[in-house]
C-alpha cells in the first residue's frame, strides 16, 4: 500500500521570540519537529491496492461499499487478502466469522507526487484500439488508431509506466511503478479488476506468445517476476542483471533479453577499472529453467531499449567515453546509438552513433523505443524529440520526423507509426514511412507548469559543447548513470541522485553551493551550455525541487510500507553501534555535514549524503565503486571504527534496503532554524517532506499560538509539499509563537 496517511501529534515546528519593533526583526528559534511514522490510513487513492492485515483464521470479505462496486476481496497465493476500490466512497472489510473490521475511504483527489518516474513502453496494442498509459496520472486512454478520436479511459494505480496485452487472457496488463503491482484490467469490462504485487518499482511488462505468462522487471531489485496471468500470481523470480529493465522475448518464448538501465562503464577516470560495468549488459535467461544462460557485453552505459527480430537483436544505448568530457563541454562523450548483435554468437553485427554517422542529417540525443515497419527501423530519441528510420542491416539513416514530449515509447499499427511524448501528453501519428500525419492530445496533466518545463529542460539538449547530451545522461532519471565523470571544474565522482534538495543542502559532493537555488546559477545551464535566465532557473528550480524519494513500501518492507523485524534491528545498529548516525542523522540521514578528508576516497571533501531511497541507485560511494549496498557497508564500516558480526551486517544492510520515505517531517522553512531576525509582518512558510491534502478540515489542524496558550487567527494555504501560514494581524514584538502542526493532519 503506497500512499498512506501520515500525521503529527501536536508536534512543534517553530517558536519565534520577536524582540524588535513592529516590523523589524527579531530573534528566531525553529524547534525540530520529530518525524512520524506511518499511521492508518483514512484516505486512500482510488486505483490503489489495499493490503488487508492477514488473519489467524478465516478470510476477509467485503460487507459494505459503493453501490456501483463490482471489485472483490482477492486472496492471493502469497497469503495477502489485496483489495483494488475503481469506485470512490467508504467500504468495510470482515474476517469471516469474526467481530474484526476494517474500514476504508476511496478518494480521487489525492495529491501529486512528483516521484520522478520515467515511461519504458506506455503504448500497447488492444484488440483493435491503441493504449496510452498516461504516467503521471493514473489512466490510460484508450484511442482509435484510424480516426485518432480518444474513446474513453481507464483508471489504474499510480505511475502507470508500461503496458502490454494478452489476447487469450482478455486482459491488458500494467506495471504500476509507484505501486508495486502488475494491474490487471478486464478488457471487456473496461475496468482495472485487479493487481498483484510483484516486488519494488515494476518497469517493463513482456508476454509469452501463448498470452500465459508475464514477465516484469524490477529495476531496483535486479530481478524479473514471472507471473501467471489466470491465477494473477507471482509463481516464479528470476535473478537478472543489474537495473534490470527494458526487455526482449523470442517468438517461441524460449528466451529473455534483458538490459542493464544503469550499466555504466569500466573506465573509472583516476580509479581503478571495473569490469563489471560492462560484463553484464544483457543478460540472456532461459525462461524454462529461469536461469541466467549468458550475457551480451560493453553495450553501453545506459540502455534505454531492446528489439528482437528473428536472429537480430538491437539495443538502443548511450556509450559513454568519460575521458572525452574530462576538462572539455562534452564533446563526443555521448555517442547516442544503435547497436545490432547476432543472437547466435552474441556479437555485435554493427553500431551506429546515430547523431554523428556520415549519413545523418543531425544530431539524435538519448534512445530509447524501436519498432520495425515498412523494411525500416524506427528508433525514438527523448532528448531531441525525433524519431529516426534507419536501414534494419546496416543502421545508416533513410529519414526522420518530429515528435514533441519527449518520446521513448513507439508501436506500429495499421501502416501508422504511433510515438508517445509521455512528458507532452501527445502522442504523435505518422505514416510507416515517417511522414507526420496528425497529434493526439491527452489530457489530465497533474504536474505545474514548472515542474514540466524543468523537466522538459532537464531530459532535453543543451547548446554549444552540450547539443549532444542533456541533465540526464549524467543524472538518469534523476538518479546516476554510475560513471566517473569530471565536468569542467568538478572533481571525478559519479553524479549524485537527487532528491529532497530543499532539504540535503549544501549541494553537491563537495557542497559547493549553499542551497538549491543558488547552485542553478551556476549549473546545470553551464554545463549543457545555455545561458542562465530568470525562466531557466525558475523552471529546474521548480522541476528538481519537486523531486521526493518513492513511496514507503519496496520489495523489501512489509506490504503496508512498515519495516521488516531484521532492518529493525538493522535501525538500531545503525543509530548505535555501528555508529552510522554520527553522520547520518535525523529523518534525512544527514544535516549536511561536510567531511574535508572525503570518505572512502581521499581525492576531496564531500557533503555526508542522504541514505533515504539509496536502496535504488545501482552505483554507491562517491566514486561508484560499490556494486550493492552490502559492498557499501563494508567500505563504510572502517571509517565508522565499527566492527559487526556477520549476522548484524545483514540486518543493518536490510535497514537499508528498507530506508524508504516514510516519515513526516520539516524540510526547510522561512524563517530557517538559524535565522536571528525576524519580520512581525507576513507569511510564514514551511516546505514538509510530503504533499498534504489541502482540504480546510485537514489545514485546519495547522494553528499558530503564542506561548501562553493565546490562539493568533491565520490563514493556511497548501501547495503539496509547501504551507503558506499568514497571520491576521501583525505580531507582537518581544511575543513568542509556535507554530503547531495537530494530530490529525494528513499528507
Amino acid at each position: 500500500m503506497k500512499h498512506r496517511s501520515l500525521f503529527t501529534r501536536g508536534a512543534l515546528v517553530a517558536m519565534m521570540a520577536l524582540t524588535g519593533a513592529a516590523g523589524c526583526g527579531a530573534a528566531v528559534e525553529v524547534g525540530e519537529l520529530q518525524p512520524l511514522p506511518l499511521q492508518a490510513a483514512r484516505r486512500f487513492p482510488v486505483g490503489g491496492t489495499y493490503f488487508l492485515p492477514n488473519p489467524v483464521s478465516g478470510r476477509w470479505s467485503l460487507v459494505s461499499g459503493p453501490e456501483d462496486n463490482a471489485n472483490e476481496v482477492v486472496v492471493g497465493d502469497d497469503g495477502f487478502s489485496r483489495f483494488t476500490p475503481v469506485v470512490t466512497g467508504d467500504y468495510v472489510f470482515q474476517i469471516d466469522g469474526s467481530e474484526e473490521r476494517r474500514s476504508l475511504t476511496v478518494v480521487a483527489d489525492v495529491p501529486y507526487e512528483h516521484f520522478n518516474y520515467y515511461a519504458t513502453s506506455s503504448l500497447a496494442q488492444v484488440g483493435k484500439e491503441l493504449w496510452v498509459a498516461h504516467l503521471y496520472d493514473p489512466h490510460i486512454s484508450r484511442v482509435d488508431p484510424t480516426s485518432g478520436e480518444v474513446l474513453g479511459e481507464v483508471l489504474t494505480g499510480s505511475w502507470p509506466a508500461a503496458l502490454a496485452w494478452s489476447e487469450t487472457q482478455g486482459v491488458a496488463l500494467v506495471a504500476h511503478k509507484a505501486g508495486d503491482t502488475l494491474g490487471v484490467i478486464d478488457v471487456a469490462a473496461g475496468r482495472l479488476v485487479d493487481a498483484v504485487w510483484v516486488g519494488d518499482e515494476p518497469s517493463e511488462v513482456v508476454v509469452s506468445p501463448d498470452g500465459g505468462t508475464a514477465y516484469v522487471s524490477l529495476v531496483t531489485e535486479d530481478a524479473i517476476a514471472v507471473v501467471d496471468i489466470a491465477r494473477r500470481s507471482v509463481v516464479g523470480r528470476i535473478a537478472a542483471n543489474k537495473s534490470a529493465t527494458a526487455m526482449a522475448l523470442s517468438p517461441d518464448g524460449a528466451t529473455l533479453y534483458v538490459a542493464s538501465y544503469f550499466s555504466a562503464v569500466s573506465d573509472r577516470l583516476q580509479f581503478p577499472a571495473d569490469p563489471r560495468n560492462d560484463k553484464y549488459d544483457i543478460a540472456v535467461i532461459d525462461t524454462a529453467t529461469r536461469k541466467v544462460t549468458g550475457y551480451i557485453e560493453a553495450v553501453g552505459s545506459t540502455i534505454g531499449g531492446l528489439l528482437l527480430d528473428g536472429d537480430r537483436l538491437y539495443a538502443a544505448t548511450t556509450r559513454a567515453a568519460v575521458q572525452e568530457l574530462s576538462g572539455t563541454e562534452g564533446m563526443t562523450a555521448f555517442r547516442h546509438s544503435v547497436v545490432l548483435y547476432d543472437t547466435a554468437t552474441r556479437k555485435e553485427i554493427v553500431a551506429a552513433d546515430v547523431g554523428r554517422q556520415d549519413s545523418s542529417t543531425g544530431l539524435a540525443v538519448r534512445p530509447f523505443g524501436m519498432t520495425l515497419a515498412n523494411d525500416t527501423l524506427w528508433v525514438t530519441f527523448e532528448g531531441t524529440d525525433q524519431v529516426v528510420g534507419l536501414d534494419p542491416k546496416t543502421l545508416t539513416e533513410k529519414t526522420r520526423f518530429a515528435a514533441e514530449g519527449r518520446p521513448r515509447t513507439i508501436v506500429a499499427s495499421e501502416d501508422k507509426l504511433f510515438v508517445h511524448g509521455a512528458q507532452g501528453y501527445q502522442v504523435t501519428v505518422a505514416s510507416s514511412a515517417g511522414a507526420p500525419a496528425s497529434v493526439i492530445e491527452l489530457a489530465g496533466d497533474p504536474r505545474d507548469a514548472g515542474v514540466s518545463a524543468g523537466q522538459a529542460m532537464y531530459t532535453g539538449t543543451g547548446a554549444k559543447g552540450g547539443v549532444s547530451h542533456s541533465c540526464a545522461d549524467c543524472h538518469v532519471d534523476g538518479l546516476t548513470d554510475g560513471n566517473v565523470w569530471s565536468a569542467g571544474g568538478f572533481s571525478e565522482s559519479t553524479s549524485r541522485p537527487m532528491f529532497w534538495l530543499e532539504g540535503t543542502a549544501p549541494i553537491g559532493w563537495e557542497g559547493d553551493a549553499h542551497d538549491l537555488f543558488s547552485y542553478l546559477y551556476g549549473s546545470p545551464g553551464p554545463t549543457i551550455g545555455v545561458p542562465v535566465s530568470t525562466e531557466l532557473h525558475q523552471a529546474f528550480y521548480d522541476y528538481l525541487s519537486a523531486l521526493i524519494p518513492p513511496p514507503p513500501a519496496n520489495g523489501w518492507t512489509e506490504r503496508d510500507g512498515s519495516p521488516s523485524a531484521a532492518a529493525l534491528r538493522g535501525e538500531a545498529l545503525f543509530r548505535g553501534k555501528a555508529n552510522c548516525a554520527s553522520c547520518h542523522a535525523g529523518p534525512l540521514t544527514t544535516a549536511g555535514l561536510r567531511l574535508p578528508q572525503g570518505g572512502t576516497q581521499d581525492t576531496h571533501p564531500i557533503v555526508v549524503p542522504s541514505l533515504v531511497g539509496s536502496y535504488r541507485h545501482g552505483h554507491w560511494l562517491v566514486n561508484g565503486a560499490a556494486w550493492d549496498l552490502g559492498e557499501a557497508v563494508d567500505a563504510m564500516l572502517p571509517l565508522a571504527g565499527s566492527e559487526l558480526t556477520g549476522a548484524e551486517k545483514d540486518d543493518l544492510v536490510r535497514y537499508l534496503q528498507e530506508l524508504t520515505a516514510r516519515e513526516f517531517f520539516v524540510l526547510a522553512s522561512t524563517p530557517a532554524a538559524d535565522a536571528v531576525q525576524v519580520r512581525s509582518e507576513g507569511a510564514l512558510q514551511v516546505t514538509l517532506s510530503h504533499p498534504v491534502f489541502a482540504d480546510a478540515e485537514n489545514l485546519k489542524r495547522v494553528r499558530l499560538v503564542m506561548v501562553d496558550g493565546a490562539e493568533v487567527a491565520v490563514t493556511v494555504e497548501a501547495d503539496r509539499r509547501h504551507l503558506k501560514v499568514t497571520p491576521a494581524a501583525p505580531l507582537q514584538a518581544g511575543g513568542v509563537y509556535e507554530l503547531i502542526v495537530g494530530e490529525g493532519f494528513e499528507a
